[in-house]
């Protein structure tokens, strides 16, 4: 619910929230370019940021997904996830 306030002044809970996710994203970021072929950080240097991206939003709606109807598979979202960064890694010429 905290995602989807919004008000002229933010509140605590909401930029309590958001720092948290910031904080996230960056983790997951820092994790894909330490994980991420060398080759692929150099010529695509946004490359983790962009999964990192991918893989919170990805996540926050299986959760909502879990949230809505408890039937999601935690194994097949972590390997379409996989799936996405060879994807994405292989498309880099």
């Amino acid at each position: 619910m905290l995602t989807l306030q919004t008000r002229t002044t933010e509140s605590a809970a909401r930029t309590l929230f958001l720092d948290i996710r910031t904080g996230v994203e960056q983790t997951v970021t820092d994790w894909y370019a330490d994980n991420l072929p060398p080759a692929a950080t150099l010529r695509r240097p946004d490359l983790a940021g962009h999964l990192a991206r991918i893989t919170m939003a990805a996540t926050e709606g299986l959760f909502l997904a879990e949230q809505i109807d408890d039937s999601s598979d935690p194994d097949e979202f972590a390997a379409v996830i996989v799936d996405i960064a060879f994807a994405a890694v292989g498309a880099i010429p």
